[in-house]
């Protein structure tokens, strides 16, 4: 759409003033703009945050903010029995610090920490339904949380395995895997898949980034992290607790039709299977399948509800 690629480019406040003067004459079409741009920032600030949680294993330099925000004077050194390291990033959800935890025993971990003054209610909900769904999971092909609390000064935090690895996808050329081991790999990252599923877990923002491939014993371990978009099959992580605002959140490029389009009514466990189908055809062929419509996300929706993928093997 050309009026998103335009509004992209420029700061948020001319984002804002475009898009009330849009309103006066094309509410839908305003609307519409304002949900993908919303998407765009939350998909960047995301990704941004659980690239610093997970890469710090590696020992890469993770994302830091430029300009940094300041650490807060009243912000404790230790957080219950971990003590804050360094803080590794910042984004939609909160804040993520290497800590170590100092008993039973000490192991660094990544500890995610939502700061009072920067929240607002739907920013806690969303983070409070992420602890909700890891803490249902236990699976050797899923990033494990540790434990999860509240600050004294009502701060909600958790803390979580540091995963010591790259995207599935990044990991496999490095590794030159051929393809009867690119599929054992795929194979484990769906039995991951296929325990938040049985858990009542949907994931819905499955992708190469969010599917990272350590070694462990010599064997490749996918572990799957990122679950800030996940919802229940049975809205019980809710507990009665509404979520506010529509449109596309998530990553179009591997989202199924129906998660495109909006239908929530409709999105269930396909979803899921369908960005696995998007990124075993990636794993496969180093493309994805409808790669050539990814720049409009109108055009998206209509070639990946209208248009079957070009086979593999071509």
């Amino acid at each position: 759409m050309a009026l998103f690629d335009e509004l992209i480019e420029q700061p948020r406040p001319e984002q804002q003033a475009a898009l009330e003067a849009l309103r006066a004459t094309q509410p839908d079409l305003a609307a519409e703009v304002s949900d993908m741009l919303e998407a765009d920032r939350d998909e960047g600030l995301r990704t941004r945050e659980m690239a610093a949680i997970h890469r710090v294993g590696k020992g890469q330099q993770t994302w830091d903010p430029a300009p940094k925000p300041p650490r807060s004077e009243s912000l404790p050194d230790r957080i219950d029995k971990y003590e804050l390291i360094k803080q590794l990033g910042a984004g939609g959800m909160g804040t993520v610090w290497l800590a170590r935890q100092t008993h039973p025993f000490r192991r660094e971990v990544a500890l995610k920490l939502i700061q009072t003054s920067l929240s607002d209610p739907q920013t806690r909900l969303r983070f409070e339904l992420e602890r909700r769904a890891m803490a249902r999971l236990s699976h050797i092909h899923i990033a494990q949380i540790y434990e999860a609390g509240t600050t004294p000064r009502n701060e909600p935090w958790f803390a979580m395995e540091v995963v010591d690895g790259d995207e599935i996808t990044s990991w496999c050329d490095t590794a030159r895997l051929t393809v009867e081991a690119r599929l054992r790999v795929f194979r484990d990252t769906c039995r991951g898949v296929q325990h938040a599923h049985r858990a009542g877990i949907l994931h819905r923002d499955l992708k190469p980034g969010n599917i990272l491939v350590t070694e462990i014993d010599g064997r490749p371990v996918p572990k799957i992290i990122d679950f800030g978009i996940a919802r229940s099959l049975d809205d019980s992580l809710m507990g009665g607790m509404q979520l506010t605002g529509a449109g596309v959140i998530g990553t179009p490029a591997y989202m199924s039709p129906e998660m495109l389009a909006g239908r929530r009514d409709e999105i269930d466990i396909r979803s899921d299977v369908y960005a696995l189908g998007i990124i075993l055809y990636e794993l496969l062929t180093g493309s994805r399948p409808f790669q050539s419509a990814e720049g409009d996300l109108l055009q998206l929706i209509q070639t990946v509800s209208y248009n079957d993928a070009p086979r593999p093997s071509t």
